[in-house]
């Protein structure tokens, strides 16, 4: 069984475990998700410009598609800390 910490620390480390996104994509969001630009996630992933420009733009499109409606990159964020929250809320019964 994991802990509440190591649960939070996967959902840090892995922000978007969605199906259908490839490793590439995954790792484009997780950088864009900490607030890097777009010229850094190039350069972090040591991708060509319009590559990691494609990574980014079709994970965003799959995460919208997850999500049905329209995720652009300042979403993602967001979308890692409900995550987070989601872990640590108290759910039915517990206080």
């Amino acid at each position: 069984m994991t802990t509440l910490r190591q649960r939070i620390a996967q959902a840090i480390a892995d922000p978007f475990p969605y199906e259908g996104l490839t490793d590439r994509e995954r790792q484009a969001l997780c950088l864009a998700s900490r607030g890097l630009a777009p010229d850094e996630i190039q350069a972090a992933l040591g991708l060509p410009e319009r590559t990691s420009y494609r990574a980014i733009e079709s994970g965003l499109r799959k995460l919208s598609d997850h999500f049905g409606r329209e995720i652009t990159r300042h979403d993602l964020t967001g979308l890692v800390l409900e995550r987070i929250e989601a872990l640590v809320a108290p759910t039915g019964g517990q206080t």
